[in-house]
């Protein structure tokens, strides 16, 4: 609940600004949101969606129906795939019916189905030639959830050492990344002066702590080494 409300109502959010008013439902859901003095970090393309969501309809379940369509599409990607690479499209089977999916789609309201539609249509782009459009779906998963970046910087690397024997590849696919990354960013120039140590980036770059144990374990190790 914590993170849903985050995400409809973000603390910087264009259509509602939950920290400034004194409504008493804003106030409640406020309390309702962890970290609530922390701006949100979420990328431009996430907010986006959350704005979209809100413009249908302030509640969980317009964002809900939203992540519920972008795994839709995920699932129509990963069929393509399968068929690509001559797998029966019935192994898509197993993602469908997997508890953990339904769950986090479902219930847990988590953004990272958008991301990951947009990267496995775009690698699906990738292997079909398209590289300007392939470009454009992984740099719009990147500004939704950052992780597609991470393929979408190996196949650059392909495209770039293959520019000799794949022509215009390689630029089609800079240009794809740039276009959207200006689309996505532009909106988002104005608030570049407010981030500071109440900012979810600065919090994020500096506070942040993902899988606590495991965390633990290396800050502990590196903290040991540091003593010599």
């Amino acid at each position: 609940w914590q993170d849903a409300s985050t995400y409809i109502f973000p603390p910087k959010h264009h259509a509602l600004d939950i920290y400034t008013t004194h409504d008493s439902f804003l106030a409640h859901i406020r309390s309702q949101i962890g970290h609530n003095h922390v701006a949100t970090i979420y990328p431009p393309a996430a907010q986006l969606i959350f704005k979209l969501a809100y413009g249908v309809h302030p509640s969980l379940l317009s964002l809900r129906v939203l992540l519920v369509l972008s795994d839709l599409l995920l699932m129509v990607g990963l069929v393509a795939l399968l068929k690509h690479f001559q797998y029966s499209p019935f192994w898509i089977i197993f993602y469908a019916l997997h508890p953990l999916v339904i769950f986090e789609v479902g219930h847990g309201t988590h953004l990272d189905t958008w991301g990951s539609c947009a990267m496995i249509w775009g690698f699906y782009l990738y292997k079909k030639n398209r590289y300007f459009f392939s470009a454009v779906c992984m740099s719009l998963g990147g500004w939704i959830k950052l992780i597609p970046w991470i393929p979408m910087s190996f196949i650059g690397i392909k495209l770039f050492r293959k520019r000799l024997t794949l022509g215009k590849a390689f630029y089609y696919y800079i240009i794809g990344f740039s276009l959207v990354s200006a689309l996505c960013c532009l909106p988002f120039i104005q608030e570049i002066p407010y981030v500071n140590q109440d900012h979810g980036l600065y919090a994020y770059g500096t506070r942040w702590r993902f899988n606590d144990g495991l965390f633990f374990v290396c800050y502990t190790i590196i903290k040991s080494f540091l003593k010599f």
